[in-house]
């Protein structure tokens, strides 16, 4: 398990995400989906939909047999899945690779002790009547405001989002926000915390409105309101196989485990000579998918790109310097990572002096 901070900065140029969790009363957005999703929406029933550019795992620990009861047709709102594990107590894992933006687990008061307080903090509350709770009448507030969540965001600028987790089940594990986690690590326990007709897991993919925003959230509930984006359809390796159907189906059981596909191999090319002052392109063409599918980029220092999310980026240096360069490719399925270092040697520009017809000097260097 590797914690802290991600490998790279994994801010990605995309759209929007809205993420409302389990019998959530937040209106629902319109439309066909993000246009940076290459895929024609699908229509059904309930309305037009985008499928996620990224494929996920199944978010629970391998082998734990889980049923779907609401798929992206049958949910209210569309688009979220709601799923359950045969047995009690299943562990939740994250679906792909990434960076926790947000825990909370401190509502309900099991398996672990609650906080004792209203969603908001403002009065005393037991704690019991947190857990699967359909009457805003029984809590102070709304149920949905108890909904333990834990948002991570991945290097594809998509997100997911997993609620209803047992109290105290991710901090107990000791995960921070701003912890890097690779797809399959344990998050907490399946629960039936907040707006929950029992013990499930409410899962949901999508991307931000805003790709620099690290919050773009309501706190109670963890709600990506309809201004903060648009909810994508969740691809899945179902069964651990990314060549099948990868939508879940309501109903249907599967076996949970790691897809079937091996990670990419990262390529920075190199080692570089620039000129100092002058953007000069690096290339991490080299770098291969072994199943074919793109891949995200991620250079550092950032601060010496024009774009480091680019799989060509120009590289710029004021001064005369060898800077080490890390490449961080990730594949579309669980992004998976792999890393490669080059240097570029910045070479020093001797300077140049210009001479007008009104002598006026101006000397230029780099």
């Amino acid at each position: 398990m590797r914690r802290g901070s991600p490998p790279l900065p994994l801010r990605v140029a995309a759209p929007a995400l809205v993420a409302l969790a389990f019998l959530s009363a937040c209106s629902e957005p319109t439309g066909t989906g993000p246009a940076w999703n290459d895929q024609l929406p699908l229509a059904f029933a309930h309305g037009d939909f985008t499928e996620s550019e990224g494929i996920y795992r199944l978010p629970y620990a391998d082998d734990r047999a889980v049923v779907v009861t609401r798929d992206h047709h049958d949910h209210t709102p569309p688009n979220r899945i709601d799923m359950a594990g045969v047995e009690e107590g299943y562990e939740i894992v994250a679906a792909a690779s990434g960076t926790i933006r947000a825990i909370v687990d401190r509502h309900g008061n099991s398996p672990g002790a609650g906080d004792g307080l209203s969603a908001d903090g403002s009065q005393s509350q037991d704690d019991a009547l947190e857990h699967s709770c359909t009457d805003d009448e029984t809590v102070i507030g709304s149920c949905s405001d108890y909904n333990n969540y834990v948002w991570i965001e991945h290097p594809n600028g998509e997100w997911t989002k997993y609620s209803h987790f047992g109290t105290g089940t991710v901090t107990d594990l000791e995960w921070e926000v701003g912890d890097w986690v690779e797809a399959g690590d344990t998050l907490g326990l399946e629960g039936d915390v907040g707006a929950a007709s029992g013990r499930h897991l409410h899962y949901e993919v999508g991307v931000p409105a805003d790709a620099e925003d690290e919050t773009p959230f309501t706190e109670l509930g963890g709600f990506m309101v309809p201004n903060f984006g648009v909810n994508v359809v969740p691809r899945t390796c179902l069964n651990g196989d990314i060549t099948g159907d990868l939508l879940y189906v309501t109903e249907a059981e599967y076996t949970a485990a790691a897809c079937d596909h091996e990670p990419p191999t990262a390529d920075a090319g190199g080692p570089y000579e620039v000129n100092e002052g002058t953007p000069s392109m690096l290339d991490g063409s080299g770098s291969v998918d072994p199943e074919g599918l793109p891949l995200t980029f991620a250079w550092a220092p950032e601060e010496n790109f024009e774009d480091a999310s680019l799989e060509q980026p120009m590289f710029v240096a004021a001064d005369n310097a060898v800077v080490d360069v890390t490449l961080n490719v990730y594949d579309q399925v669980e992004a998976l990572g792999d890393e490669a270092e080059t240097q570029v040697t910045v070479l020093n520009v001797p300077p140049t002096v210009e001479i007008d017809e009104n002598q006026v000097t101006s000397i230029l260097e780099g």
